[in-house]
């Protein structure tokens, strides 16, 4: 019997890179023996319900579709269904 291993997964769960980083990560460890516990990264209220990087900076409209843009392209690169919500929805 072989043994498993657990990973922990530490990421930010409003950020769409970290969803693609850990969609990957599940694909790539599927059929090892191992268990993914995924753990939330804390992000201050403070910094606000965009961020876009570790350092909290505030993007433009212009950065922000272009991010956008590649997150989808991204994620359809690898397969990996992703619906982003709208600032406003994800305000609320």
């Amino acid at each position: 019997m072989s043994q498993r291993i657990k990973v922990y997964s530490y990421s930010i769960y409003h950020s769409a890179n970290s969803y693609i980083g850990v969609a990957l990560a599940e694909k790539a460890l599927q059929g090892l023996p191992v268990d993914i516990e995924r753990r939330p990264i804390y992000t201050p209220k403070k910094r606000g319900i965009k961020v876009a990087d570790l350092q909290g900076r505030s993007e433009s409209a212009l950065l922000s579709s272009y991010h956008k843009e590649d997150y989808l392209r991204w994620a359809k690169k690898y397969g990996i269904e992703i619906r982003l919500k709208e600032l406003e929805e994800f305000g609320r």
